[in-house]
């Protein structure tokens, strides 16, 4: 299909003598299945002869995908992938059916490849496409401070924190690391840090104030 169409003709004599051929239809390349070409020949007692020629028109042309996005793919764990726009063209199927191969873990931090493959209604498959894919984590802990953010201690005594709890949409147990310049022999205003970081590197802070 698409292809140009040559017609090898046909040739006609009577006596030794030729006589001229008329072709009729025109064979549509885009249109896949039988058509007919007829010959028609007069005689030279005026006599109609007609011919036909069967054309077979066979689409054995595969699709082809035009993705343009820049690679790898970035997706958050956990989080609904979607892909990107893409393109496929096929020289009869407007709307050929595409398919993303893939085993990527959604739910699991790494790079994984899948592949595209187009098919149009005649069956040909298109080259597969690959298609790179990474699930990142890029949300950083929540902490939440146990008590009060704003807290009073008296001067001398010595300070206890309440401590945090601390949660992460990825890893289990994330590190916080604890920094304070509390010092509860002198009347000031102080502070309590916490840093939580998870396995991928990201970060919160979170700070208590405390009043001695």
């Amino acid at each position: 299909a698409g292809a140009e169409f040559v017609d090898p003709g046909a040739l006609a004599s009577e006596n030794g003598i030729s006589l001229p051929v008329e072709v009729s239809n025109i064979i549509d390349v885009f249109s896949v299945g039988e058509h007919q070409l007829l010959y028609s020949i007069k005689d030279q007692k005026g006599g109609t002869h007609r011919l036909t020629r069967v054309v077979e028109v066979s689409d054995t042309t595969p699709p082809v995908i035009h993705f343009s996005s820049p690679q790898p793919i970035v997706t958050q764990v956990s989080s609904e992938f979607v892909l990107p726009e893409f393109m496929v063209s096929d020289l009869i199927d407007q709307k050929p059916s595409v398919s993303f191969n893939h085993n990527i873990n959604f739910d699991t931090i790494g790079t994984y490849v899948g592949t595209l493959v187009a098919v149009d209604q005649h069956g040909n498959h298109s080259k597969p496409f690959e298609i790179t894919v990474q699930v990142v984590d890029t949300e950083a802990p929540k902490i939440q401070i146990v008590g009060l953010n704003i807290k009073e201690h008296p001067v001398g005594g010595s300070y206890q924190d309440e401590g945090y709890l601390v949660e992460d949409n990825y890893d289990l147990r994330p590190s916080v690391r604890f920094e304070t310049n509390v010092d509860s022999d002198h009347i000031g205003e102080y502070w309590v840090k916490y840093i939580a970081r998870d396995s991928s590197g990201n970060e919160s802070v979170v700070n208590r104030t405390v009043s001695v």
